[in-house]
C-alpha cells in the first residue's frame, strides 16, 4: 500500500516565454523547445486524467517564463498547505499574481 493517496494535481502551461528567458536557458544556446514541451504538458495531463486525479491547471503568464515549474511551490498535507516563495529573483513576483 502507498503511503499516500494523492487527489489532486496541480499543473501550469507552458508559456511561449519559456523558449529564451527561463532560469538554466544558457545551457540551451539554439532557445528551448518550447513546442515540445507543450506535448510533454498535454501527455502528462492525460496521463494524470487516466488516473483519476482532481487536476487543478493554472494559465501560463508570460511575465513569468518559470511558471510553468510548479513541483516546488507548495507542500500539501490534508487540508494545510505550505506555499513556498521562490528563491531566483526572476520568480519572486509569482507569489503576487
Amino acid at each position: 500500500m502507498a503511503a499516500f493517496h494523492y487527489n489532486f494535481a496541480i499543473i501550469c502551461r507552458v508559456p511561449n516565454a519559456l523558449k529564451n528567458r527561463s532560469v538554466g536557458s544558457e545551457h540551451y544556446p539554439d532557445g528551448i523547445d518550447v513546442e515540445k514541451a507543450k506535448q510533454e504538458y498535454a501527455t502528462i495531463r492525460e496521463v494524470l486524467k487516466n488516473c483519476d486525479i482532481n487536476i487543478i491547471e493554472l494559465v501560463e503568464d508570460e511575465s513569468y517564463p518559470d511558471c510553468c515549474f510548479v513541483d516546488d511551490t507548495a507542500v500539501v498535507i490534508g487540508n494545510t498547505a505550505l506555499i513556498a516563495r521562490p528563491g531566483h529573483t526572476s520568480r519572486q513576483g509569482e507569489v503576487c499574481s
